[in-house]
């Protein structure tokens, strides 16, 4: 029995998911088993998008530990400034 639900992803962008009907003999009547296949379907893209979204989050986390690390050390003193602090000790 072949799929009445078939999930396909975008090649050049996996983020864009096309779900389609798969039962043009019966015009795709909706029945009960397409509604589970559906529901899994769905569920398989919100997984992924879960996954993209703690990612993101874990990505955006990062970036700001490293600028308060930046911000907690200071800028790195140029040979100019390192000059001018020795000349005016």
């Amino acid at each position: 029995m072949t799929e009445s639900i078939l999930l396909t992803r975008d090649a050049a962008n996996p983020a864009i998911a096309t779900v389609t009907l798969n039962r043009p003999d019966k015009l795709n009547s909706f029945t009960g088993e397409m509604h589970a296949e559906l529901r899994d379907a769905l569920d398989a893209i919100q997984a992924d998008a879960d996954k993209a979204a703690a990612k993101q989050v874990q990505d955006e986390q990062n970036a700001r530990l490293a600028t308060a690390e930046g911000a907690r050390k200071g800028p790195k003193p140029t040979q100019a400034t390192a000059a001018f602090a020795a000349t005016t000790e």
